[in-house]
């Protein structure tokens, strides 16, 4: 890209501070937000305790066909495809991931004489307090060339941002083996109460490790099985999920 045609942002965007704008247009600076008006992106991308553009989810939303029941984020996650809710199956269950968002920011931005305007499908917020914004796709080998220049001019847009940005396919989300098993632990593990994850962890310790699902049930029949798929989805029991859920799905240990 030439010097020329470096990005600029229009002004109703909001940006980090340090924006470089074009060299014939004043330096960019974030407006003041409103009291009672929702923190925008991306000034919040800095924040792990960003609000989304779209705080909560109304029934019936017409951009919305799925709704995801997040436990990470305390709310329903609105989903645009059946791929995407297969997507927050993934974020929910990486350690690394401490919540997401979905459709956070629409950016408005001028590449090469074009105007563009894009909203990325998720805001990932990480345990190391890094970020990144997440594209889900079919397949991006396809996408009509409109479509496809705009993520490609995006693409460029993070990269002089010092964002990173992510494109995920379905032949990447669908590789992970233990797809279908986490999305059955996912499905049982909701409303488990916090002091039955601690006695359950005291109990645990005293398991001559490794058993079968079978097993742990016989020697711990006071604890449901909604609870014994939420310690594998979370990690705090070990096992190979890529192992299909029965009685007999061979469990190593406590985390």
């Amino acid at each position: 890209m030439n010097k020329s045609d470096y990005f600029h942002i229009n002004d109703h965007s909001i940006l980090n501070e340090n924006v470089i704008a074009c060299a014939t247009e004043k330096p960019l600076r974030a407006p003041q937000i409103n009291a009672g008006e929702q923190t925008m992106l991306p000034m919040s991308l800095l924040s792990s305790t960003c609000t989304p553009s779209r705080k909560t989810i109304r029934k019936g939303h017409q951009n919305f066909a799925h709704f995801f029941p997040s436990l990470k984020n305390g709310i329903s996650i609105g989903c645009e495809s059946h791929l995407e809710t297969e997507c927050c199956y993934l974020l929910e269950y990486d350690h690394e991931i401490t919540r997401y968002h979905a459709q956070p920011h629409c950016f408005k931005w001028a590449d090469a004489g074009k105007d563009f305007c894009y909203t990325p499908d998720f805001l990932v917020h990480c345990a190391d307090s890094s970020f990144y914004l997440l594209e889900v796709k079919l397949d991006f080998e396809h996408l009509e060339e409109r479509y496809r220049d705009k993520l490609d001019s995006f693409s460029v847009l993070c990269r002089d941002q010092g964002w990173e940005y992510r494109q995920w396919s379905r032949a990447q989300i669908r590789r992970h083996a233990d797809l279908d098993t986490l999305k059955y632990l996912y499905s049982r593990s909701h409303h488990i109460d916090a002091a039955d994850k601690f006695f359950f962890r005291e109990a645990a310790r005293q398991i001559k490790w490794p058993v079968t699902l079978r097993q742990l049930i016989n020697q711990l029949p006071q604890f449901s099985i909604n609870l014994l798929c939420h310690q594998l989805f979370y990690r705090a029991l070990r096992a190979d999920l890529r192992q299909t859920v029965t009685l007999d799905l061979l469990i190593e240990g406590l985390a």
